[in-house]
């Protein structure tokens, strides 16, 4: 093939940049695929070099089955049969049915080319329990994996139908958590409004005692003013013939008027209600009383 050289080449570059014991195992995978391109070039020598490689390479003792049956097929190739035989029955060890096979294949092979039939029939019988194992067993693995994808997209369901109640509880949490704060944000306004109503109405009523305490003083002061002024003018009106006295008597009246009526003014502004106070300032009332002088 055109593209055995390319894959020579680069196997044995990478052959030889592995070349360290850190990278053995990748070593002895590169020598195997060597031995497999040299046997396909029929290269049998070197096919044989590297399988053998591939052996000593391995410290796996699952992978020295595989290397076993690798060496077998070279040794196969370049018809070196005994050597092909001992090597190939060691491989038959292993426990995977894919190798099983490969090596009773083989074997049936070179039982055909020695002349023994019978045995290459046996062989042959064998090669196909195993191929017919290795399929049940790649259908089992196959319903085994159907049924973990199964497994898994039912969890992935569960999982996603828990989060999505998760999600839903959350949101209702959290609109029940802004309702109950809206509500309480309500009622603690509305019972701010009502404690300042209560303290409002409370000062209210304290003004109103101290208005109507306030007027009822007053209103004694005017009543006793009056009493004063009456007292005043009948004075007044007995000193008919002294007009000085009577003089000075009316400046006090003016005076005591004039307080009479600061306190009637007094009085009105400190009135619970302006309309329910009957006037009891007469502003006339000096002057119709000094006319009357």
């Amino acid at each position: 093939m055109a593209y055995y050289p390319t894959a020579e080449e680069r196997l044995l570059k990478a052959f030889e940049m592995t070349n360290t014991a850190k990278y053995r195992r990748v070593q002895a995978n590169i020598a195997a695929a060597l031995s497999t391109l040299y046997s396909n070039m029929e290269l049998n020598k070197k096919a044989i070099q590297y399988a053998k490689l591939n052996i000593s390479l391995r410290s796996d003792t699952a992978q020295h089955y595989k290397a076993f049956l690798l060496l077998g097929n070279a040794y196969f190739k370049a018809g070196l049969y005994d050597s092909a035989t001992i090597y190939i029955n060691k491989s038959l060890s292993s426990t995977r049915y894919g190798i099983k096979a490969s090596a009773y294949m083989r074997l049936a092979e070179v039982a055909k080319v020695q002349g023994d039939l019978d045995r290459s029939l046996t062989l042959t019988k064998k090669y196909t329990l195993y191929i017919d194992s290795l399929h049940l067993a790649k259908q089992s693995d196959d319903i085994l994996i159907a049924e973990k994808e199964v497994a898994e997209q039912q969890y992935t369901n569960n999982l996603g139908y828990q989060n999505n109640k998760l999600y839903i509880l959350i949101i209702v949490s959290v609109l029940l958590i802004c309702i109950i704060g809206i509500i309480y944000a309500v009622l603690r306004k509305s019972q701010q409004k009502a404690h300042y109503i209560e303290q409002k109405q409370s000062l209210l009523e304290k003004e109103q005692q101290d208005l109507q305490q306030k007027y009822i003083q007053l209103k004694n002061e005017l009543t006793q003013k009056e009493a004063e002024i009456a007292s005043l003018q009948n004075n007044i009106n007995q000193q008919i013939n002294n007009e000085e006295k009577k003089k000075k008597l009316q400046q006090e009246l003016d005076a005591l008027t004039r307080e009479r009526n600061a306190l009637a003014k007094e009085a009105l502004e400190h009135s619970e209600v302006y309309s329910k106070i009957e006037r009891i300032i007469n502003l006339s009332f000096a002057s119709d009383l000094g006319h009357q002088l």
